[in-house]
């Protein structure tokens, strides 16, 4: 059920003097899930997408491509495919591969052309490879030096970017699987959890142990656009028309960031809530978020927040 008071009480303010709208959506009967949002951007309105009785655990990476959101659960040890359309069906929800495939803790994927998907896992190790005919296995393991891995990227020439968290490192990867250093331990990025590519090729990286946020181009190398800001430790990020979108597990806020109107927050989780993971987002400029309520009961869903008219 999700209720939303009509009228936003005055005295909550965020950024600019903007009113915010709270939500209070509850999970079933069990007031430990109850959680709220605080709509600071009043474009968007939030829905429960998903909950653990379509199938779901504790999802954490997300990524909408072709009608359907590709989901590394984390809390489910497991990669699977959604169709929001389809929401409520027993079809709605598609589960490639699992635990018995060696798999343990999937964090973030990716998906080519060809339909391949390519998933870390923080747990397990090493770069995941499953393929447009549903077989899972590894591209690299952990020996390579990729022992706990966690962003990944697909780069424009078809290798991939992926953050070595005890190597403090972005490490590409290529197809066979050779592994060499894209930006080494002399850049100091201490854990780069999140990664994705702008329209121009740029590479943004989400450090959420030193909270920062870099841009890196070929010309400019690594700088970094937000470094040690109050409440801001970004988890994930993706990148649409011209913006960074980001989720903070730590702080339960949503935000964007752009070059003209820098940081901005979109809104603001609190309860079982307030873990936000993963993020996407459609061809209708809905906004997609996994949520992690209790990882260790594999308690979690899917929180939409749809674009409105206007």
């Amino acid at each position: 059920m999700i209720s939303a008071f009509d009228k936003p009480r005055r005295g909550i303010r965020f950024f600019n003097a903007v009113l915010a709208l709270v939500f209070v959506l509850n999970i079933g009967c069990d007031r430990r899930r109850e959680g709220t949002i605080m709509m600071v951007d009043g474009r968007y309105e939030p829905v429960i997408a998903a909950t653990e009785s379509i199938g779901i655990a504790s999802p954490d990476g997300l990524l909408f491509q072709d009608g359907r959101i590709f989901i590394a659960d984390e809390g489910g040890s497991a990669c699977r495919a959604w169709n929001p359309q389809l929401s409520g069906d027993s079809a709605a929800l598609v589960t490639f591969c699992d635990e018995s495939s060696g798999i343990r803790s999937p964090e973030d994927l990716v998906r080519d052309a060809d339909g391949n998907i390519y998933f870390s896992d923080d747990d397990a190790g090493g770069v995941w490879h499953l393929d447009a005919a549903g077989r899972c296995q590894r591209l690299t393991d952990p020996s390579s030096g990729l022992a706990e891995t966690e962003a990944i990227a697909l780069t424009p020439d078809g290798d991939l970017l992926v953050g070595d968290a005890i190597g403090h490192r972005v490490c590409r990867v290529t197809k066979d699987g050779n592994v060499s250093d894209f930006l080494g331990p002399e850049h100091h990025i201490n854990k780069p959890e999140s990664m994705v590519f702008g329209d121009d090729g740029e590479l943004y990286i989400a450090d959420n142990r030193d909270r920062v946020l870099y841009r890196w181009t070929a010309s400019d190398g690594l700088r970094r656009l937000i470094s040690q800001q109050k409440l801001f430790s970004p988890e994930s990020i993706c990148y649409s028309k011209g913006a960074v979108y980001i989720t903070d597990s730590s702080s339960g806020r949503l935000s964007r960031y752009s070059q003209t109107n820098g940081l901005q927050t979109i809104a603001i989780f609190g309860g079982s809530m307030r873990s936000i993971q993963g993020i996407t987002i459609d061809d209708q400029d809905n906004i997609y978020l996994s949520v992690q309520a209790d990882l260790k009961r594999k308690q979690g869903y899917i929180i939409a927040l749809k674009r409105t008219p206007g």
